[in-house]
């Protein structure tokens, strides 16, 4: 299951977060919800619009559903939670 991956992950993230706590909570209520049953949480440094990077941080990368018109699309997304997260 995702959600149990998410703990250690974000306790490899020491020091990247202001509140580790919240980061873990909001990500794992998102795993657990019908929107993020095909999210897997990995980490990866974020690429900022200026080409610099920041240390790894939490990526949720899968897909999600979304209808249109009736038929339902399955669309690939990364998620990620920048460091500033959940103020930023």
């Amino acid at each position: 299951m995702a959600d149990a991956a998410l703990g250690p992950l974000v306790h490899r993230l020491s020091g990247v977060y202001r509140d580790p706590q919240r980061v873990l909570r909001d990500a794992g209520s998102l795993l657990r919800s019908p929107l993020g049953a095909h999210l897997r949480p990995t980490t990866e440094p974020l690429i900022l619009n200026d080409g610099t990077s920041t240390p790894p941080v939490l990526l949720l990368r899968g897909t999600i559903p979304h209808t249109y018109r009736g038929v339902t699309y399955n669309l690939p997304v990364d998620l990620y939670l920048p460091p500033p997260y959940p103020s930023g």
